[in-house]
């Protein structure tokens, strides 16, 4: 017979294994009511084995090998490089004293590399000639070489003391993250401490020149005043080594850490990763979490909106009076002087008087821009306002809107930077190669080709460009940003729980 409760076959009036009576007349008897009672005990036991076994089933941690890991390990290499280049360029402070015709002797140095009759001088026998002696225009600095040049009196770079550590402590750091990657192969990121480290250490060091370049400024603005602030700028100038090396950290380290985060979830079997010291709002309640996201959203806009208000931009006072009217006679004016440069006659044109339309025009057009930036902020805005805990368990398609909130609030407040910023690249380029300031790059000769490179990024950031103020605003607007954004995903965290 076969019982119809377990299935085990026996020729016993009763199953042997849970005791359901297997022929239809069959009745318990005194001998064998203990037989039953045992053999049900023994099936109650045997049920609740099977139950822990498929409970330690589902505990079971995930499988994490090194194959899953490699290329993520050896990009955390990369930031070694840093301490292989040049990562700053001082230039000399006599190029920043004022000449005796007016301005400083930087854009007198501009102008007579610009004019034809010294087409075929050197820009060393120009800038001896303009400072009437011969003058070391840049100096360039490397990690190595910063104590060495301490050591040889050179005190205006142990400002540099900061930012060549920030750079050596973030690429160490990274170094140390991929050597435990490769080590545990991988099983390491089940520790969450690693992954917030990893990302730290990786973010830092692949912005480490634009950070170093703001801590300098920082410095020398709570040093001296914002004025000192702006001379730091024109005068600490990130490599192009170091510019190189971070264009390759952005198209390599920043995929291999976002890698690193989904395979952190992974083996945490979380629904999402959320950094240190965000992680504490994965406890808080969730409408509170919420305030918290929506709170930061706004101020976050609120430091873009104080961008039209306050001297964040050079040249100043663009946005007074009618925006229209001044875009187009800035437009007018940079057009005529681009014809004339076209024209195969760029010692007749005015280079700053040029460029300096050149970013007033940009900077005109940075209201429309921002205001198309500002369209995906009011709708993550919203996202996080209708968020409700059964709808983001069972939409998929809210939780990846909720966690792009962070990123659409961050390209909000650093588009100014950005196009400012390609603005500048613009310039030099239009310095370099449709003027004739170009003329004197030699490069069979390094140093001079350099000296005409970094003389004319100088002068472009003299001309147009952010101000410390504007850095500040970035700062504390990074701040929101990044709450809002982690409080957006503490609510997808959240929301998990009520699976």
């Amino acid at each position: 017979m076969i019982c119809k409760h377990c299935g085990t076959e026996s020729r016993e009036d009763f199953c042997p294994r849970c005791g359901e009576a297997l022929r239809p007349n069959a009745s318990v008897g005194k001998d064998n009511a203990g037989q039953v009672l045992a053999t049900s005990a023994k099936s109650e036991d045997a049920a609740l084995t099977t139950v822990k076994d498929v409970k330690k089933k589902k505990r079971r941690k995930p499988p994490l090998r090194i194959k899953m890991v490699f290329w993520q390990a050896v990009t955390l290499f990369f930031p070694l490089a840093y301490l292989m280049f040049d990562f700053y360029a001082v230039i000399s402070d006599r190029l920043l004293l004022g000449a005796v015709s007016g301005g400083s002797q930087l854009q007198r140095l501009v102008e007579r590399l610009g004019d034809p009759i010294y087409a075929t001088n050197g820009i060393r026998e120009i800038a001896e000639a303009t400072m009437g002696e011969s003058v070391e225009l840049f100096h360039a600095v490397s990690v190595f070489s910063l104590l060495g040049d301490l050591a040889a009196g050179r005190y205006d770079l142990t400002v540099l003391l900061i930012p060549a550590l920030l750079t050596v402590t973030m690429a160490l750091l990274c170094v140390v993250m991929g050597v435990l990657l490769l080590l545990t192969g991988g099983r390491i990121l089940r520790v969450r401490l690693f992954g917030n480290l990893t990302l730290f250490a990786g973010m830092g060091a692949t912005f480490s020149p634009v950070l170093g370049s703001f801590l300098v400024r920082l410095i020398y603005g709570i040093k001296s005043g914002f004025d000192a602030a702006e001379i730091a700028a024109q005068r600490f100038l990130p490599s192009l080594e170091a510019l190189c090396i971070m264009g390759i950290l952005i198209c390599t380290l920043l995929p291999a850490l976002a890698s690193v985060k989904r395979l952190a979830v992974y083996a945490k079997q979380e629904r999402d990763f959320v950094v240190f010291p965000y992680r504490i709002m994965t406890k808080l309640p969730f409408g509170l979490t919420k305030f918290v996201s929506l709170a930061c959203i706004v101020l976050c806009v609120g430091c873009v909106a104080a961008l039209f208000v306050l001297p964040v931009f050079r040249p100043e006072g663009v946005f007074m009076g009618n925006p229209i009217a001044a875009f187009s006679e800035t437009w007018q004016s940079f057009s005529t002087g681009w014809s004339a440069l076209s024209a195969a006659d760029g010692g007749a044109v005015n280079m700053g008087l040029l460029l300096t339309d050149l970013f007033r025009a940009v900077q005109l057009l940075l209201f429309p821009a921002l205001l198309v930036f500002l369209i995906p902020v009011i709708v993550g805005f919203l996202r996080v306002l209708r968020a409700r805990p059964h709808r983001l368990s069972s939409n998929k398609r809210a939780r990846a809107g909720l966690r792009q909130v962070g990123g659409d609030a961050g390209r909000l407040l650093l588009a100014p930077f950005v196009c400012i910023t390609l603005a500048q690249i613009f310039a030099v380029c239009v310095l370099l190669f449709s003027s004739p300031v170009g003329v004197h790059m030699d490069f069979a000769n390094v140093t001079d080709t350099l000296s005409v490179v970094y003389v004319a990024v100088s002068y472009v950031k003299s001309l147009g460009g952010v101000t410390l103020l504007y850095s500040i605003l970035t700062a504390c607007g990074a701040v929101m940003w990044q709450t809002a954004g982690q409080s957006a995903v503490s609510l997808v965290v959240q929301s998990g729980r009520s699976d």
